[in-house]
């Protein structure tokens, strides 16, 4: 069977599973045709376009062992026909009936009635039904179990088996699809080629990538981070190339832009490109943001897609591709540049689990004049790094910081003081394990654990890869060296382990799951209890959402006011630092203005006297475009954009 008989093939299957497994339909129930007549004629005639479709390429499909499965899974749409007619039929019929005498009724039957109208209330239902003069906690249910009478209300039915966690959770797994990739139809209908650039960090993938994204006419860049995101645009615009800047806190429009630069999660795969390069693609197993490169690797709309990545997601992503019928290659990086642990410095270690060491008393145990130009040392908090810069200083050593909540013209302006040899020493987070290229000779590991979000925990073997490569620096330092003053036999043998094999992408929430009559967190806890039919996906995690949810629904409740569904789980899933009071103070007084109705948001409140001042100030902005693009919010970007370009500037001042 051809490729590109196949390609067809995948497509009606996305289509059809697009269609019938919620989306189409939700759209189709806003109709409340009681008989079902309109529906059922409108999915028939969808029914023979297919029909005709499949029987073009049932002698193929019957050839290829490969699509056996994918056949079995097409079946589903007879199926689905099948159900539609019968409710059509069981509610022309049930009009024909007379209703009106009867006292007492079957109560199964009249809860399958109202299950089939698909309305979402009690009273609505026994309104439609005919059953309206007969009042609802009259209503009882008649079952004879071992000859025993057992009376129930019509609501305690309806409760027990539609309103339950069990049954929302069968009802959203019954739309799930077989298949996360028939999510995006438009990717299957054309035929993509994907180059996986495979190595780890420093080894050149990004860059080669980029190579090629400057050669199209149209391209998309998908960063990690904002900042990786706002380089790239900067390196574009440097060759002439017009790129926009898209993230979910700025956006960068530049006239006659042929090329787009964007965090992963601001993906657009309604777009064609010529050329996309995903960055960082072993994130697809992150449980917080991993669905968003699922996403756009399943649903980028591009016919060359480059992919960098650790070696550790290689085949996973080969996987993805070839159950997309995508053609793939894969180049293999080595590191150009060799990395060893540097036994030569004199330093001592301490033990976490056994020593509560301060920032002063870890820098204390690097002996005298040990640090050198070129050194990288690595903490995980701002805190930290602050503390850490201002006894260097105090030394006499001058420091580069870099964490993230620094705006981009801060973070620049930090960088070229230490290529310009203004400063020796550069303190940042691990973020710099992520597409920061730096002259760096030596990386310092201050510690090993970090808290990501949930709890603190031990760095994992790939994470202290991907932060120990940025040391060396090829036609600069012909070895990269790396120390940890935290148990240093733990940093050597990850630095030897052969990576683990990720087995399984995330996936996220489907917002369509939202037209379902229920309560928004219920929905969402349903969803968490979900089996996936399919092993190489898992859903991501939703506890962020479900918490922001709850505070958001207490805000309604202490005003008095009402918030659709929809409306909640959008405030719930804007981008914003949850665990900084301020801007978590500021995210709950616009969701209460958002709820409010009123016209324009009122503006952030600047503070500059500190460095943590100007942070907050900085995220504020941030917060409050994300509102204002997301609600659709009156706001002055030149206003915003100057408003931050202050800010930078007084953070380069102070630090």
């Amino acid at each position: 069977m051809s490729k590109t008989r196949q390609k067809q093939f995948l497509f009606l299957r996305a289509k059809f599973s697009q269609a019938y497994s919620g989306k189409l339909l939700v759209k189709q129930r806003k109709s409340r045709n009681i008989n079902g007549g309109a529906t059922y004629e409108n999915l028939m005639r969808k029914k023979s376009v297919i029909d005709r479709e499949i029987a073009a390429l049932e002698s193929d499909l019957n050839d290829s062992g490969k699509l056996k499965n994918l056949k079995q899974d097409y079946s589903l749409y007879k199926y689905l026909f099948i159900r539609i007619k019968r409710r059509a039929d069981r509610h022309k019929n049930a009009e024909e009936k007379e209703m009106l005498g009867a006292a007492w009724v079957d109560g199964d039957r009249i809860v399958d009635l109202i299950t089939d109208a698909e309305l979402t209330q009690y009273e609505s239902m026994f309104e439609k039904s005919g059953l309206l003069y007969v009042p609802i906690q009259k209503v009882f249910v008649k079952k004879t179990p071992c000859k025993t009478l057992r009376r129930r209300t019509i609501a305690d039915i309806y409760k027990e088996r539609y309103t339950s966690p069990e049954s929302i959770a069968k009802r959203i797994s019954e739309i799930v699809p077989e298949n996360p990739i028939d999510l995006y139809p438009g990717a299957r209908y054309i035929h993509r080629h994907f180059i996986i650039h495979s190595g780890m960090t420093n080894t050149g993938k990004t860059y080669n990538a980029l190579k090629q994204l400057k050669k199209a006419d149209t391209g998309v860049y998908l960063a990690p981070l904002r900042l990786l995101a706002t380089d790239v645009q900067r390196e574009l615009l440097f060759d002439n190339i017009m790129c926009n800047l898209i993230t979910g806190e700025e956006r960068n429009i530049v006239p006659y832009a042929s090329h787009i630069a964007s965090t992963v999660e601001m993906a657009n795969i309604y777009e064609t490109y010529d050329v996309a390069v995903i960055d960082e693609c072993q994130m697809i197993n992150d449980k917080f943001r991993g669905a968003a490169w699922t996403r756009a690797i399943l649903g980028i709309k591009a016919r060359e897609i480059h992919l960098c990545t650790a070696p550790e997601a290689t085949d996973l992503l080969i996987r993805l591709i070839s159950e997309c019928l995508d053609s793939y290659e894969v180049i293999n990086y080595g590191r150009r540049v060799p990395i060893e642990y540097d036994y030569n410095m004199k330093a001592d270690t301490y033990d976490s689990t056994e020593q509560k060491l301060s920032c002063a008393e870890r820098l204390a145990l690097i002996g005298d004049g040990e640090l050198e130009y070129g050194d990288a040392i690595i903490a995980f908090s701002k805190k930290d790094i602050i503390e850490y810069s201002e006894i260097l200083e105090q030394k006499g050593i001058a420091v580069s910081k870099i964490y993230g909540a620094l705006p981009y013209e801060t973070r620049k302006y930090q960088l070229n003081r230490f290529l310009n040899h203004e400063t020796d020493i550069i303190v940042a987070t691990d973020a710099i394990g992520m597409g920061l290229n730096l002259p760096i000779r030596r990386v310092i590991f201050t510690g090993i654990r970090k808290f990501d979000g949930i709890g603190t925990r031990r760095l994992n073997a790939q994470e202290v890869k991907q932060i120990a490569g940025r040391a060396g620096r090829r036609g600069i330092f012909d070895k990269g060296y790396v120390v940890s003053l935290e148990d240093p036999e733990y940093v050597i043998n990850a630095l030897d382990e052969e990576p683990k094999p990720i087995k399984s992408a995330y996936i996220d929430f489907d917002v369509s799951f939202m037209e379902m009559e229920f309560d928004v967190k219920e929905i969402l806890r349903a969803w968490s209890s979900v089996q996936l039919p399919f092993d190489l996906f898992k859903k991501e995690d939703i506890r962020r959402t479900v918490n922001l949810i709850a505070h958001a629904e207490k805000i309604c409740r202490e005003e008095n006011l009402t918030c659709d569904k929809r409306a909640l789980y959008t405030l719930a899933t804007i981008a914003f630092d949850e665990g900084d009071r301020a801007i978590f103070g500021l995210w709950k007084r616009y969701v209460k203005e958002y709820l409010k109705g009123v016209p324009v948001l009122s503006d952030p409140k600047v503070k500059t006297d500190t460095i943590e001042d100007l942070e907050v100030s900085f995220k504020k902005f941030d917060l409050y475009y994300a509102f204002c693009r997301t609600f659709e919010y009156p706001c002055d970007l030149d206003w915003i954009s100057a408003q931050k370009s202050e800010i930078a500037r007084l953070l380069n001042q102070k630090l």
